[in-house]
């Protein structure tokens, strides 16, 4: 990736961290991340989420809108926890929650298809099992027990989702969902 001649990037990969390396003039990430590149972007979001989580935000909201699952699920999660954890006026919402939260469970129909990144692969079923309890409670999307099996059944395709196990099992137990 070259930006106005001054510079160009190019990603590398090292034990499933992605980096940025840059040669010429200037070689600090934001340049790169205000170009659109994710692992820039998910650097600068990283690198403020724990001094300042108003600035970690834009940052992590473009690397998640481009289809990172590490920011896309993160998003979700500071949409659940809202402003009580933070003091950028972000508020509880947990329909975005779910939108987010869908958005990363996409990753499993699309990565276990290709030889997949396990940290990404994790992600996503989290996602699911997470997104499966909100449908069964109803938290910021309307209560479907269908789509909640769904959701647990996809979990339940990593063996450490325990919880989405259990649901299952409840489910078929219970008879408490009739068709899916």
């Amino acid at each position: 990736m070259s930006y106005g001649g001054a510079y160009t990037c190019r990603p590398l990969v090292t034990d499933g961290l992605a980096l940025a390396i840059c040669t010429g003039a200037v070689s600090h990430p934001r340049p790169q991340a205000e170009g659109g590149y994710v692992p820039a972007q998910r650097f600068l979001a990283d690198r403020f989420q724990f001094e300042n989580i108003a600035k970690s935000l834009p940052w992590r909201r473009r690397a998640a809108v481009q289809g990172d699952p590490r920011s896309q699920m993160l998003m979700a999660l500071f949409y659940r926890m809202g402003a009580s954890q933070y003091e950028d006026g972000l508020t509880v919402d947990f329909a975005e929650s779910a939108k987010w939260l869908q958005r990363t469970t996409e990753h499993i129909t699309t990565l276990t298809a290709y030889s997949a990144h396990e940290e990404t692969l994790n992600l996503a079923y989290k996602a699911a099992e997470m997104l499966g309890s909100m449908y069964w409670m109803g938290s910021g999307v309307g209560q479907d027990d269908a789509k909640a099996a769904r959701y647990f059944l996809l979990a339940t395709r990593e063996k450490s989702k325990k919880y989405a196990q259990y649901m299952m099992g409840r489910i078929y137990a219970e008879g408490e969902l009739r068709t899916f």
